[in-house]
């Protein structure tokens, strides 16, 4: 279970019981499985795993929230996303979240405000959970990471929901939340609640 009474997002398609794991990587684990199909023939599934995800939206006391610009060896430019991490193994995804924080961007928050918990592509298991940081502070002075170039970019909250903003981003696990919330005015209520300082 997650923290904030939030269980982890079931799979959209799990792999049976007698699934195998044949490939596993850096990243993905790739599980085969012999399927019975309508007809009483029999072919091979499979689906991925990988390691979970957690999105931070930091809020400023100013109202103001923290996306970062982000730049890995081999990417073209660098890309406007929320702050990401992978959720390492004994870690819950709130922990995720504090350790992201101070190590992408020198922060630590007082409190984090769960916005949603989802599992985005079917055949993939792996759970996305976006929490929003408020009461930040300084943190720890910041490390030199060689996988990675990371610079906060402060955005006034009021673009957060612009089709011109939403289209700037390059996070789409993130835009999908924003398009969510633009088309239900009870989701972006609820958001703006999450949201407020």
């Amino acid at each position: 279970m997650a923290e904030h009474g939030t269980l982890r997002p079931a799979p959209r398609q799990s792999p049976p019981d007698n699934a195998q794991m044949a490939f596993q990587g850096v990243l993905f684990e790739v599980w085969q499985w012999e399927q019975k199909l309508f007809d009483g023939s029999s072919v091979t599934f499979e689906s991925l795993r990988r390691p979970d995800t957690v999105l931070v939206l930091p809020v400023r006391q100013d109202g103001t929230l923290l996306l970062v610009h982000q730049l890995h060896p081999g990417d073209r430019r660098s890309r406007l996303r929320v702050l990401s991490g992978r959720v390492k193994a004994g870690e819950v995804p709130e922990q995720t979240a504090r350790r992201e924080l101070g190590e992408e961007i020198g922060i630590v928050a007082g409190e984090f405000r769960l916005w949603d918990a989802w599992q985005p592509i079917e055949k993939v298991d792996w759970a996305v959970y976006l929490f929003i940081a408020h009461n930040l502070a300084t943190g720890p002075a910041l490390r030199s990471d060689p996988r990675e170039r990371v610079t906060a970019q402060p955005i006034p909250i009021d673009r957060l929901f612009e089709d011109e903003f939403v289209y700037e981003l390059d996070h789409p696990e993130f835009t999908s939340k924003l398009f969510e919330a633009q088309s239900s005015p009870q989701t972006k209520a609820r958001v703006m609640a999450l949201l407020a300082v």
